[in-house]
């Protein structure tokens, strides 16, 4: 089940906190409320688990490089990368795919159900409705916030929520619409509400993440250093091997080593006086 998020300033303070200071704690804290989203869209997006929980390391490493570049809701943020993420994901196994379809019978016709059939679209569906509705349906949806949370959050009634609510999801209903995809509202809230639900992650991965906050990936705090080349999408074996649950305690140490190596020193808070250095820290130019 999907635990409710912290509200929108909580979270962008902790994020904040991220940035300023480089305190895990403040990291540990939006990972604990948002990782089981991530994976879900991920997840939705890619099919394969072990792909899903490559693709939501990536996120979150993304969320500690541009910490101090996030504006709006925090959630609405990671829905979109990690929507953006699992596209590059898909682009990098398009020939292997397209492989596998071509040696498929062009005869089979294979008829989902009526959720499957929509499921397929509604991320990229969802990035082509307005932010404020589209943050909206991914905390009251994928993140669980009651809909009562929602309105004293915003200062409106309960009824004036509800049909802000409705407005997005009818919207989100009509773009679906013009791709090909026909879904009644009852069918989109219950398919969504199951979404945010249904995928559970992996109990490695919260391990993997926590640890881009303790090793305070991203940028150091004070002037912003000039920009390098984007952080790869590949996770390193190490930190595949702490996603997966596989030696936790090695791949801990294996994966502050090789952060603190691609950062070019230890200015992390597991840093040594015998290894301080002032390189600055690469980072990635979030969406």
């Amino acid at each position: 089940m999907a635990s409710s998020a912290p509200s929108p300033s909580v979270s962008t303070d902790l994020l904040g906190s991220y940035a300023r200071t480089r305190d895990p704690e403040a990291f540990s804290a939006l990972v604990d409320a948002y990782h089981q989203m991530v994976y879900a869209t991920c997840l939705r997006r890619l099919g394969d688990p072990d792909q899903a929980c490559d693709a939501t390391q990536e996120v979150f490493v993304k969320l500690a490089a541009s910490a101090g570049r996030v504006h709006g809701s925090v959630g609405g943020w990671l829905h979109r990368c990690a929507c953006t993420t699992s596209i590059d994901l898909i682009r990098q196994e398009a020939r292997r795919r397209t492989r596998e379809a071509s040696a498929a019978s062009p005869d089979v016709v294979v008829e989902l159900p009526p959720w499957e059939d929509v499921r397929v679209a509604l991320d990229e569906a969802l990035l082509e409705i307005p932010r404020s509705q589209r943050d909206l349906i991914v905390e009251r949806f994928f993140n669980g916030v009651s809909q009562r949370t929602l309105a004293e959050r915003a200062g409106v009634s309960g009824a004036s929520m509800s049909r802000r609510v409705r407005a997005a999801v009818e919207l989100l209903r009509d773009r679906l619409r013009s791709r090909g995809y026909i879904a009644t509202i009852p069918l989109l809230v219950a398919g969504m509400a199951a979404e945010g639900a249904a995928a559970t992650a992996p109990a490695g991965l919260t391990v993997g993440l926590h640890l881009v906050g303790v090793a305070g990936y991203g940028p150091p705090p004070g002037p912003p250093p000039l920009p390098v080349e984007p952080v790869g999408l590949g996770a390193p074996p190490a930190l595949q091997a702490c996603i997966l649950g596989v030696g936790p305690l090695v791949a801990a140490v294996g994966v502050a080593m090789l952060i603190a190596m691609s950062l070019g020193g230890w200015d992390t808070p597991m840093h040594s006086a015998a290894h301080e250095m002032s390189t600055p820290a690469a980072r990635y130019v979030g969406p």
